[in-house]
């Protein structure tokens, strides 16, 4: 019977495919997150790092805090692998939603990096994702354009 050839396969792709994407393409890792940086999360490092799909990253949003410790001096660099594509944002103490937009970025790795010696606690984070190729990096760090069709995104 062919079921038994298609179920593996069938199984395979559902383990391995995140939560959920909405209408507007917004892929959920929302087993992700958590508390880093600081000396209350220190011990979980200071970066946060959610590995990507193959394919451009066009935007990221998350709900982050800084309601931990003593202080609430919060700061977030957003980057993927080599790439900063958001410097510096100030995590509000009380929590907020930020959305950063990205210019069709590809990589294995998007990074929230806490460097204000605070802790920063990160959940809901997702994703949007384009088509085509995005921005190609050669072994220097540099983009080579865009190669892919823009659908849209």
């Amino acid at each position: 019977m062919r079921w038994k050839a298609v179920l593996p396969v069938l199984a395979a792709l559902l383990v391995s495919a995140p939560a959920w994407a909405d209408h507007d393409g917004w892929v959920s890792y929302e087993d992700e997150g958590g508390c880093f940086g600081g000396a209350k999360c220190g011990d979980h490092g200071w970066q946060l790092r959610i590995r990507l799909r193959d394919a451009p990253v066009t935007g990221v949003r998350f709900y982050a805090h800084d309601d931990v410790g003593d202080r609430s001096r919060g700061h977030l660099r957003l980057r993927i692998d080599g790439d900063v594509i958001e410097p510096d944002i100030d995590v509000a103490k009380n929590g907020d939603w930020y959305e950063v937009p990205v210019d069709r970025v590809r990589g294995s790795y998007l990074i929230f990096e806490a460097f204000a010696h605070d802790e920063v606690v990160i959940e809901e984070i997702e994703v949007r994702y384009g088509r085509g190729r995005g921005r190609d990096r050669d072994d220097h760090g540099h983009h080579h354009g865009d190669h892919g069709d823009h659908g849209g995104d």
